[in-house]
């Protein structure tokens, strides 16, 4: 079963009713097959805190919503993530490509790849790497985690996972 499929079947299993994501060229096939899912709406946004924003809101509606991005994005999310989703213990489950990792092709994604975690350390923000497709599990169980802790979780996908 190919990466996206598995990942896809780690978000029915949790029962996510919306993913929402930005543009990322890794995870342009799991959007597709996100798309073409019946029991997922997927909301496409152009920036990561706006998603932020819409994911509060369908958190506080009573539903349940993962946001797709890659590392990059955090950057531009850090006030969003500590003044709304922190504030409100709002639990936004953040699947999030890691750019600038390993064989990072792309200089750009270097700097940000580099400081993604630390960031999370210091915002407090617990993540989860998943760097082997055998480890793909993690995300129920990040998402069980997520749900106890009330608060955002990370979940990075490695790019060793794309070769």
């Amino acid at each position: 079963m190919s990466i996206e499929m598995e990942i896809l079947a780690e978000l029915r299993k949790v029962k996510f009713d919306y993913v929402i994501t930005v543009p990322c060229g890794w995870l342009a096939k799991l959007y597709d097959l996100i798309e073409r899912e019946s029991r997922i709406s997927l909301i496409r946004v152009t920036r990561e805190e706006e998603g932020m924003g819409i994911g509060a809101g369908i958190y506080l509606g009573g539903k349940r919503a993962a946001m797709l991005i890659q590392s990059g994005g955090i950057g531009n999310s850090v006030n969003a993530i500590a003044s709304l989703l922190k504030l409100y213990k709002i639990p936004l489950f953040l699947l999030i490509s890691h750019r600038g990792d390993l064989g990072e092709k792309i200089s750009a994604q270097i700097p940000m790849g580099q400081t993604i975690i630390p960031i999370f350390d210091v915002l407090n923000i617990p993540y989860y790497e998943i760097k082997e497709q055998n480890e793909i599990r993690l995300i129920s169980q990040a998402f069980d985690f997520m749900q106890i802790a009330k608060k955002p979780v990370v979940v990075l996908l490695s790019g060793l996972l794309w070769g």
